[in-house]
């Protein structure tokens, strides 16, 4: 009789923490802090824990340890002491001129109103953010560094107060002119308004509002794209009746919400460079480029037959998958990129009404119409956040809740993900799944608290008498 191999399983446990093999999976020290986190144990305390712990240890066992360490750490202080010093020296430094010389900029929020009647495709927005893309400001290393100079960024956003929906741009005052421009060459019946900041006159009070904040961020490596506008034959033009709006069902939860209910959506863009090194560390266009590429070789490797591999004259045969990977992929390559940021606000007024759980769970998956698994997804950073709360003892009297509540909304107000005070999480998109997160909904989209133009405008017909 042939022997049975016995199958392998997994104890509970392995299953939590990431099994590798039945002997080695209990010694991953990562995957134990990570499995003490998804029970409510914050990673400093079981760390601080730890470390204490083990002193202890070396304490009992090792007679006069403190006194023999201290003196080692103080004896290799003229090694060490000179290091972090300029090192911590050079980050303060940086930080306060960048956020001085940011302070003194002048931000502009602009309103833009679209037609009744919208039949431009995402892809006059795709030109429209290629035509912003500027790298304008870190010329020289004086002016990143003495000067404290940083690249101009911009937030795109969509707010609904109420069920009403609202398209806003927010730029410095400078390039108020160079948006205005991309925006009228591509959609000339639009209408673009200075406004007041619906942000910055907010005034956060939680006796009075109740809500849910949060970053939103890539699932895979950012070389994969988010399925865009062109997935959805967009850019074909096809007629009104046979268009695929990849964010109706956005638009209609934004015109659904109740009178006390606010949704505020935030995508920063910030250009790509190719600049920085070890003084200035900052995301590389030709990084993301060759990140690409570097995919894109693994894809066709992959797609080689087993049989083939060592076959010199072999031939990828890739599954559909693999093909649609890899047309994404170079198709956005060769496209402007920008770094960007992605947050939302949920708020209530609860002297008003009561918050809406479910708005809630939709604003975290909203987009999820654009991600695919084989493809990439933008969906909620569940590391940060109010996403880390899931046990009633990490946040007592919901303390921790207003802090973060106050740090988003003061993010929010500055547009700050790139550059002090505030950082976000951060990938790289081409303007393809920019235009895709952010454009004007065509005709077809019928939610009905769009700000829409009620008539579109038009010149007088030239033989008009006078």
């Amino acid at each position: 009789m042939a022997e049975v191999k016995r199958q392998k399983t997994e104890t509970p446990l392995q299953k939590k923490i990431g099994f590798k093999s039945q002997s080695y999976s209990w010694f991953d020290f990562h995957a134990w802090v990570q499995w003490l986190w998804g029970w409510g144990i914050p990673r400093p305390l079981f760390l601080g824990a730890l470390f204490l712990g083990l002193l202890n240890i070396l304490s009992t066992q090792i007679p006069n340890f403190l006194v023999f360490g201290f003196g080692w750490v103080l004896g290799t202080a003229p090694i060490w002491l000179p290091l972090v010093l300029i090192s911590a020296g050079w980050q303060t430094w940086v930080r306060y001129i960048r956020s001085a010389w940011i302070s003194e900029r002048e931000g502009t929020l602009l309103e833009i109103r679209i037609p009744r009647e919208m039949s431009k495709s995402p892809r006059a927005m795709e030109i429209a953010l290629a035509t912003m893309w500027s790298t304008s400001g870190e010329t020289d290393f004086i002016k990143r560094a003495w000067m404290g100079r940083v690249r101009p960024w911009y937030s795109l956003e969509i707010a609904s107060f109420g069920g009403e929906v609202h398209f806003y741009v927010w730029t410095w005052d400078f390039l108020r002119n160079v948006v205005e421009t991309a925006l009228y060459a591509q959609f000339p019946d639009v209408e673009i308004h200075v406004v007041e900041d619906y942000a910055s006159k907010f005034q956060y009070d939680p006796a009075r509002y109740d809500g849910f904040v949060n970053d939103f961020k890539l699932s895979k490596e950012d070389v994969f794209p988010i399925k865009s506008y062109i997935d959805f034959e967009l850019d074909k033009d096809p007629k009104e009746e046979f268009k695929i709006e990849p964010l109706a069902q956005m638009f209609e939860y934004l015109s659904g919400l109740k009178p006390q209910e606010q949704v505020w959506i935030q995508i920063i863009i910030r250009a790509t460079k190719t600049t920085g090194g070890v003084l200035f560390p900052t995301s590389s266009e030709a990084d993301w480029q060759a990140r690409q590429k570097k995919k894109i070789d693994e894809i066709r490797v992959e797609a080689i037959p087993d049989e083939q591999k060592d076959n010199p004259m072999r031939f990828p045969n890739p599954t559909w998958k693999q093909k649609v990977q890899m047309e994404a992929i170079e198709r956005n390559s060769g496209k402007v990129s920008y770094d960007v940021s992605v947050r939302g606000i949920y708020m209530a007024d609860l002297s008003r009404g009561s918050v809406q759980g479910p708005n809630i769970g939709i604003l975290r998956l909203i987009w999820k119409p654009l991600g695919t698994s084989y493809l990439n997804e933008l969906g909620p950073d569940n590391d940060g956040g109010l996403n880390t709360f899931n046990y009633p003892w990490q946040d007592y009297k919901d303390m921790y809740k207003k802090f973060i509540m106050r740090r988003f909304l003061d993010a929010y107000r500055r547009r700050s993900a790139f550059y002090p005070p505030w950082s976000a999480p951060i990938g790289i998109m081409s303007v393809e799944s920019i235009a895709t997160l952010w454009h004007f909904p065509s005709s077809t989209v019928q939610a009905p608290g769009i700000n829409r133009i009620p008539a579109t405008k038009a010149a007088p017909p030239p033989n008009l008498p006078m």
